[in-house]
């Protein structure tokens, strides 16, 4: 690949962004220069008002195979490191700035930072043959894109720590046991089968619903009951002044398919 083409690429079809890491040669390995395209292309994505829904995947037959060795070479110390990683505040780091629902397609191989990438997703899914691990510990790294906070909230302390700790690989079996992903597809079925979900989301769910309901989940993760309560009267005075709930009850009633307006992403600024 040369060094002008993209190493992340950029489609949107029915609604839908699909950002794909593009490097396949390389099994989509991560470098500084893929980092700041696939933020570029969230960020596209998010100001879009015809993409309903985001699809982060891989080229090729792994999803991506964690940091470039290359990379890891150039930071020969920490000044290096901080340097190169700093104060990255983007999309990636920071998905609550992202209201459009993020479903993480991970076609094959899913390791180091690429496993944390997939955690920062609404919904990830993956092929019957995906193999996962932290890697960090059989590295001498630690855990990234904060790995460890949302690794033990998704699958819970004990699996985080036995998978932090170890660094083992573990198979699409074991990722869909712990809650790791919703659903395993075979991998010739696997992205018609994401694009039918991505496209019926797109398509009949409102997007101030969802772009709500991942605020509620980010906000709830670390609240108590009463603030939860609160936020849901809230946001249910909230919906009754959107017309998305006019266009859901009419459509309903009309017995056909929605026409719901692009999310208003300032009700989440």
């Amino acid at each position: 690949m040369g060094d002008d083409e993209s190493v992340v690429a950029y489609e949107v079809a029915s609604g839908v962004a699909w950002i794909r890491l593009n490097r396949p040669d390389r099994g989509n390995a991560w470098t500084m220069r893929m980092d700041d395209e696939c933020a570029a292309c969230l960020t596209r994505a998010e100001a879009d008002p015809e993409v309903r829904v985001i699809v982060l995947t891989g080229a090729g037959r792994k999803f991506c195979v964690g940091a470039d060795v290359e990379l890891l070479g150039t930071m020969t110390d920490a000044a290096a490191a901080r340097e190169a990683l700093g104060g990255r505040l983007h999309p990636l780091t920071d998905p609550s700035s992202v209201v459009k629902p993020v479903v993480a397609a991970i076609n094959g191989s899913a390791a180091g930072l690429a496993l944390g990438l997939t955690l920062l997703a609404d919904v990830r899914v993956c092929v019957d043959d995906a193999r996962f691990t932290t890697a960090y510990s059989r590295r001498g790294l630690v855990a990234e894109h904060g790995e460890a906070y949302l690794l033990q909230r998704t699958v819970g302390r004990g699996h985080a720590s036995e998978l932090l700790l170890s660094g083992r690989v573990f198979d699409a079996k074991h990722a869909l046991r712990i809650g790791l992903v919703s659903a395993t597809y075979p991998r010739a079925d696997f992205e018609a089968a994401v694009r039918a979900y991505a496209e019926d989301l797109a398509a009949n769910c409102s997007p101030f619903s969802m772009a709500a309901a991942k605020r509620q989940l980010s906000l709830d993760m670390t609240g108590d009951l009463r603030g939860s309560l609160d936020r849901a009267e809230d946001y249910i005075q909230m919906s009754f002044e959107q017309p998305d709930l006019t266009e859901g009850v009419q459509s309903f009633l009309e017995r056909r398919a929605p026409r719901f307006p692009a999310v208003n992403r300032e009700l989440w600024s």
